[in-house]
């Protein structure tokens, strides 16, 4: 049996895929899925922002082409949402395609995902839902059953302040500062630990608590 467990973002997927034999492990890999950077120059602006002055003298932020002295708020707004749906777009694209290539090659008998959760910003909320919706149609095409799961349920097995408190011993407070999100590290970093591998992305080490509590809640209690 093979099992792909995915913790799905849409700047980094993690992916674990364990290969089972009956409840034996036999093999477990892991891989990240990071799309290429968008570039607004795709449609017509320079790389970068700069700021450019309004009529009033007010100083925006903005996309702009070569040329351009001024711009006015209404303007920039348009090119902001402009710029960002082509982003998620491309970013869209990009996942699905590698997915796709994934699950078509590896053709697993299961795959797992973290259910999504809401953001603070609604786009992104938005652009996740349909990364999920990808997948799921990647799977619905393939016959492969889906099984999600809460973040909060995957971590219950796991005693989530013991796992960060020892992982902060010995770390000074700027190496503590320097990592994005400590509980996910110190989880990833567990999961590397118990099942020998490494991960090379805080997404792959989620991927892995991910797997981690199917495994242990669905397969070896089960014996």
């Amino acid at each position: 049996m093979i099992v792909m467990a995915f913790d799905l973002s849409s700047r980094c997927i993690g992916i674990v895929t364990v290969r089972l034999e009956g409840k034996k492990i036999n093999k477990i890999m892991s891989c990240p899925i990071i799309p290429p950077d968008y570039s607004a120059v795709t449609l017509g602006f320079m790389k970068t922002k700069k700021k450019l002055p309004t009529k009033s003298g007010e100083l925006l932020s903005t996309y702009y082409k070569i040329g351009e002295v001024s711009i006015s708020k209404a303007e920039k707004e348009r090119r902001d949402d402009a710029v960002r749906a082509q982003k998620d777009l491309y970013v869209l694209a990009n996942i699905s395609k590698a997915m796709a290539g994934l699950i078509d090659n590896i053709k697993p008998d299961l795959i797992l995902v973290e259910k999504n959760a809401i953001f603070n910003g609604i786009l992104t909320s938005i652009l996740l839902a349909k990364v999920m919706g990808t997948l799921l149609g990647l799977s619905g095409r393939l016959g492969i059953p889906v099984k999600e799961y809460a973040v909060s349920k995957v971590r219950s097995i796991l005693n989530v302040g013991k796992v960060v408190v020892e992982f902060c011993k010995g770390k000074s407070e700027e190496e503590l500062r320097r990592i994005p999100d400590i509980t996910k590290r110190a989880l990833g970093e567990l999961m590397s630990k118990e099942y020998g591998i490494i991960f090379n992305t805080d997404d792959e080490g989620d991927a892995g608590v991910l797997f981690n509590y199917w495994y242990k809640t669905e397969v070896l209690l089960n014996e």
